[in-house]
C-alpha cells in the first residue's frame, strides 16, 4: 500500500513542517509523469502497421495473460476457468491469492465470502474463514454475462487453493498477486512453490514492493517479481527526464495498482487512483517499451479488454497483455497465422528477408555507438524499436532511415567490404534473433 511507500497520512500543516517541500515525491514523480507527453500510435497508425512483418513477429511473440484466470469468460479464478482460458490460448494464469484462517492459500480475488455467494450462510471475510467453509461457497454463484443468466450456479464450483491448481495444471505458468494483509502470507507461498518445485513457472506482481521484495528474497532469488507502484513511479518518472536506469531490482515491468483501489486511507486513494491514471494514459509510450527492451526486462500490461486498445500495444511491441477475455486476444493472433515457409522454393525471399533484419541491427548499432561501446543486442533491439516509432512520426522519417540503411548496405554487403569484429558479429546476430 502507499503508506508502505514512504507515505504518511497527516494534515496539510504538519506536512508542510516535516516536508519543506510540501508535497510527498511519489505525488511529485506522479504529478511530472502525468504532464510528459506520451509518445505513441494513434488509430490510424496502428491500423497502418497491421499490415507490416513487423506487427506480425509482434503477434507471434505477444504472450495472453488470463486476468483473473480468464474472469471475464468464466468464474473467476476457478479451475474451469483456468482450463478454459489455456484452450483459449492463454500462456500465463493471473491469480490472487488469500489466506485462510487455518493458513492455506485459496484463489479468490473477492475479500468476503458475500463476494464470492451472496447466497451462501457462510460469511465474513476470507481471511477469518477456514478451508472447509471457504469450500462451501459455490464460486459460480455470482458470474453472468448479461446480468441476467448465471449458467454456473449450483455447478459445485468451488474456491480452489493454490495446491490445487498447481497440480491440476501442473505445466502451466502463473502470474500471482498477494492480497489482503495477513501475516506470513509470503512464506506460505514460498513453502508451496517450493514443494511442487514450481519456482520456474510463477512470478509475483501487485501494488506493494514489500511482499514482492520478501517474497523473492525468502526463495534465495527463484521466484520472480513485477515492479510495484513505487518502482513503477520512479522507473516512468526516470525515463521521461531521461535518466534511462542502467539496471533495476525488479524482473518484470508489471505496473501495479489495483489491488488499493479500496484502500481507506487518503494517501491509499489518491496514490492509487493517480497509479490508475498513469497505467491506463501513460503507459501505452514507446519510451517505456523502449527502455524495457533495453534492460532486457519483459513488460506486461493490464488489464486490456478491448481489442483495439489490444493491438496498440502489440503495435508498440509489449511482451504480454493481462486480460478478462483471452479468447479475444487469441482472436487477434489467428488473425495473424504464420504463413507456411517453404525453404528451398522461398530462399531467396528468406535470405534477403535475414540481410535486411541485419542491416537494421548494423544501422541501430550504428546509432548507439558501437564503435566506442559495445551495445548489447537488448539495446540494439530497443534502438530498433525507436527507429521504427521515429520512422512513423516524423515527415522526413521513412526517407531518412531509407538513407540511412542504403549507406549500411553499401557500406557491408559490397564485395570488397573489410570484415566485421567477430564479437561485433556475433551481438548483431543475437540481435537480429531477437526481433
Amino acid at each position: 500500500m502507499l503508506d508502505q511507500l514512504d507515505l504518511q497520512e497527516k494534515d496539510q500543516t504538519s506536512t508542510h513542517k516535516e516536508n519543506p517541500q510540501g508535497i510527498a515525491p511519489i505525488l511529485k514523480g506522479l504529478a511530472r509523469i502525468a504532464i510528459t507527453r506520451t509518445r505513441t500510435y494513434n488509430p490510424e497508425e496502428v491500423g497502418g502497421l497491421a499490415r507490416t512483418e513487423r506487427f506480425r513477429r509482434n503477434i507471434e511473440k505477444v504472450q495472453i495473460i488470463a486476468h483473473k484466470a480468464g474472469g471475464g469468460e468464466m468464474p473467476e479464478g476457478t479451475l474451469v476457468a483456468m482450463e478454459k482460458a489455456l484452450k483459449n490460448g492463454a500462456d500465463w494464469l493471473d491469480v490472487d491469492l488469500r489466506m485462510s484462517e487455518d493458513n492455506i492459500l485459496v484463489i479468490s480475488h473477492s475479500p468476503t465470502a458475500e463476494d464470492v455467494d451472496e447466497s451462501s450462510k457462510v460469511k465474513g471475510d476470507i481471511s477469518e474463514l477456514n478451508l472447509a467453509e471457504i469450500k462451501k461457497l459455490d464460486a459460480g454463484h455470482n458470474f453472468t454475462n448479461n446480468e441476467h443468466d448465471f449458467p454456473y450456479r449450483g455447478q459445485g464450483i468451488t474456491v480452489p487453493t493454490l495446491d490445487e491448481a498447481l497440480t491440476a495444471f501442473p505445466q502451466s505458468r502463473f502470474t500471482i498477486h498477494l492480497l489482503g494483509q495477513k501475516e506470513d502470507i509470503e512464506e506460505e507461498l514460498v513453502k508451496v512453490i517450493e514443494k511442487y518445485n514450481a519456482f520456474d513457472r510463477v512470478f509475483v506482481a501487485g501494488f506493494s514492493e514489500g511482499p514482492l521484495i520478501k517474497v523473492k528474497e525468502l526463495s534465495g532469488g527463484r521466484i520472480k517479481r513485477g515492479a510495484g507502484a513505487k518502482e513503477t513511479i520512479g522507473f516512468m518518472d526516470a525515463v521521461k527526464r531521461g535518466e534511462m536506469p542502467s539496471s533495476v531490482d525488479f524482473d518484470f515491468f508489471v505496473p501495479g495498482g489495483e489491488e488499493a483501489q479500496s484502500a481507506g486511507k487518503m494517501y491509499e486513494k489518491l496514490g492509487a487512483k493517480l497509479m490508475d491514471i498513469a497505467r491506463q494514459k501513460k503507459l501505452p509510450d514507446i519510451d517505456f517499451i523502449v527502455t524495457c527492451k533495453s534492460l532486457g526486462i519483459p513488460i506486461y500490461i493490464w488489464t486490456v479488454n478491448d481489442k483495439e486498445e489490444m493491438m496498440l500495444w502489440i503495435a508498440l511491441g509489449v511482451d504480454g497483455i493481462y486480460t478478462d477475455y483471452p479468447s479475444q486476444l487469441n482472436e487477434i493472433k489467428m488473425q495473424y497465422p504464420e504463413k507456411p515457409f517453404d525453404f528451398i522454393e522461398n530462399f531467396g525471399e528468406y535470405l534477403v528477408d535475414g540481410l535486411a533484419d541485419w542491416v537494421i541491427t548494423y544501422a541501430a548499432a550504428n546509432n548507439l555507438g558501437w564503435e566506442n561501446r559495445m551495445p548489447t543486442a537488448d539495446e540494439i533491439v530497443a534502438e530498433v524499436k525507436n527507429m521504427e516509432f521515429n520512422s512513423t512520426k516524423r515527415a522526413d522519417g521513412v526517407i531518412r532511415i531509407e538513407r540511412q540503411l542504403q549507406d549500411i548496405a553499401d557500406k557491408v554487403l559490397q564485395e570488397n567490404a573489410p570484415e566485421l569484429d567477430p564479437r561485433f558479429e556475433e551481438v548483431l546476430i543475437l540481435a537480429t534473433n531477437k526481433l
